[in-house]
């Protein structure tokens, strides 16, 4: 049974650095990208009310 823990463990780091490399690029993506209240369409002042 000691021989599947450490495997177990192996699994989970690669599977959260996996995590990780796709969701650190994709997050900086959508930071620049822009969207609705930077275009045209946006009609607001930029508050919530």
């Amino acid at each position: 049974m000691s021989g599947v823990f450490p495997t177990a463990i192996v699994l989970t780091k690669l599977i959260i650095l996996g995590l990780t490399i796709l969701f650190v690029p994709t997050a900086i993506y959508l930071a620049t990208k822009g969207g609705f209240y930077d275009s045209d369409r946006y009609h607001g002042n930029g508050s919530a009310h």
